[in-house]
C-alpha cells in the first residue's frame, strides 16, 4: 500500500513538473539558455548504482548515519543531482541524511533500453530506495 501511494505521488509530482516547463515552451526554451553552470557535487559518504534492467541508476548519500527520515533530492529534466550541490551541505549541518539521484538518461545514470516515461522514472526512484531499504523519505 505504502509502495503504491509513493509510486502515484511521485507520477503526480513528475507530471505537475513536465507541465509547468511546458506551460510557457517559449519562455522555458530561454530560461533553459541562461541556467548557470552545474557545481561539482560534494563527495557522497557513499555512491552506487541500481541496476534496472539495461539501465544503471546512480545514487549518492551523505551524512548516511543521521537519525531520522532522509531527504531525497531529485532534480529537474536535462539536470542532474549536481544541482543540489550548494543545498546538501546546509542539509547536513542540519543533520539530516540526503540521497541524491540521477534520473534515468541523466547524469551519471545510463538511459537503457526503454522509452523514457514518468512512470518508469517513479518506479527507478522506488527500486533506489528499496535496494537502500529505505521506507521513507522526504521529497525535494
Amino acid at each position: 500500500m505504502l509502495r503504491s501511494s509513493l509510486l502515484r505521488a511521485l507520477q503526480r509530482l513528475i507530471v505537475s513538473f513536465g507541465l509547468l516547463v511546458l506551460a510557457n515552451p517559449a519562455d522555458s526554451a530561454a530560461q533553459w539558455l541562461s541556467l548557470p553552470p552545474m557545481p561539482a557535487l560534494p563527495q557522497p559518504s557513499t555512491t552506487g548504482y541500481t541496476p534496472i534492467g539495461a539501465a544503471r541508476i546512480w545514487w549518492g548519500r551523505y551524512n548516511a548515519s543521521a537519525a531520522g527520515i532522509p531527504v531525497l533530492l531529485l532534480h529537474g529534466g536535462m539536470g542532474s543531482s549536481n544541482y543540489f550541490a550548494h543545498l546538501i551541505p546546509t542539509l547536513v549541518a542540519d543533520g539530516r541524511g540526503v540521497i541524491a539521484i540521477d534520473s534515468r538518461g541523466h547524469g551519471r545514470s545510463t538511459l537503457g533500453g526503454n522509452k523514457l516515461s514518468y512512470e518508469l522514472m517513479a518506479s527507478d526512484v522506488l527500486a533506489v530506495l528499496d535496494q537502500l531499504q529505505i521506507p521513507k523519505v522526504d521529497l525535494v
